[in-house]
């Protein structure tokens, strides 16, 4: 059983490159204990970010006011598909880590994937009374915070996927352009085709970081109703050419 992990990144704040940082800190003791199981699996991180911004990344260049997430993920799952071939696709966000209690149950996941199936992580949002510490040295928080958990309907920022099941699915939907909507429109479609959402449980925690993109909220609006209808979605041009 192949495993594909994806990070995909855009460079929009400094402490959203100090995020990344810390939750690579992170998964190299995760990717320590996969090796110890003999799993297959490599991990590739996509940065989007107008300049490169990570050594070793497969770079793939966007203005900094551009969302276009749903664009930005058919290239990863692009790439899976002329370079990786993978069985399980994990995408991950760059501000999203979770801790060693939860490694065995993903691993426990991995030996024992059902396809039937995408898996969905509990996010929890930091929640920072005061200033934002990271300590990269330890990879340990610092200050006074809290967790809140989050709602997801979708496949939010952290999700396990058969591969084939994701290509044929036809990628996300390329009309979304500006923020929110594009992972519960896929989960949606994916819900259509027979593949249901399973929480996995496991801890996933969101770093909080500064914001400098503008949202186009009449944009956002039309993307709301796209959510729902499954007859206007084309699949990816990025993907399939």
């Amino acid at each position: 059983m192949k495993v594909s992990i994806n990070i995909a990144y855009w460079h929009t704040s400094e402490d959203r490159l100090t995020a990344l940082r810390f939750v690579l800190g992170k998964l190299s003791n995760f990717f320590f204990e996969l090796k110890k199981e003999n799993i297959d699996f490599s991990f590739t991180i996509f940065d989007f970010s107008e300049t490169p911004k990570i050594e070793g990344g497969i770079h793939i260049p966007y203005p900094v006011s551009e969302y276009r997430r749903a664009e930005k993920l058919n290239h990863v799952i692009k790439y899976n598909c002329d370079n990786l071939c993978p069985d399980i696709f994990c995408l991950f966000d760059s501000d999203i880590f979770f801790d060693s209690e939860s490694y065995q149950v993903i691993i426990e996941l991995i030996k024992n994937f059902d396809k039937k199936f995408f898996y969905v992580g509990y996010i929890f949002d930091l929640i920072f009374k005061g200033q934002v510490q990271l300590d990269l040295k330890n990879i340990q928080l610092v200050g006074d915070f809290y967790p809140k958990k989050r709602d997801v309907f979708g496949l939010g920022g952290a999700f396990m996927i058969d591969f084939n099941e994701l290509f044929d699915i036809g990628g996300y939907d390329e009309n979304f352009i500006t923020w929110g909507g594009e992972d519960d429109d896929l989960g949606n479609r994916l819900s259509r085709k027979g593949i249901k959402r399973k929480n996995l449980n496991a801890r996933f925690y969101h770093l909080p970081h500064t914001h400098i993109q503008k949202i186009d909220w009449n944009q956002y609006k039309k993307q709301c109703e796209l959510i729902m209808v499954h007859s206007t979605f084309k699949p990816s041009k990025i993907i399939f050419g």
